[in-house]
């Protein structure tokens, strides 16, 4: 079901299991997974509710192999950035 992300939240938590390994209902600090959107080389990308502000937003996860890796994480802080110039 398509669904507006109104915001992109730079997602720097890491996941040890099998990608798209989140499911429904799961917490990350303020945020509940609704459900997942894709998965691909940099990491897992999430439909989540930000239960502080009531909005959906998407966050990416990393992998934990590269949660610690400077350049990677640089490049998701540089993709957050991007995106949520389109939405702010």
């Amino acid at each position: 079901m398509p669904f507006a992300i109104n915001h992109y939240c730079l997602g720097l938590y890491s996941f040890e299991e099998s990608p798209l390994s989140l499911s429904a209902g799961t917490h990350l600090a303020p945020y509940e997974v609704v459900g997942a959107i894709g998965a691909g080389g940099m990491g897992e990308v999430y439909q989540v509710r930000d239960t502080r502000l009531k909005r959906t937003v998407a966050i990416k996860v990393l992998p934990r192999e590269l949660s610690g890796d400077a350049q990677r994480r640089a490049r998701l802080e540089r993709e957050a950035r991007t995106l949520a110039s389109r939405f702010w």
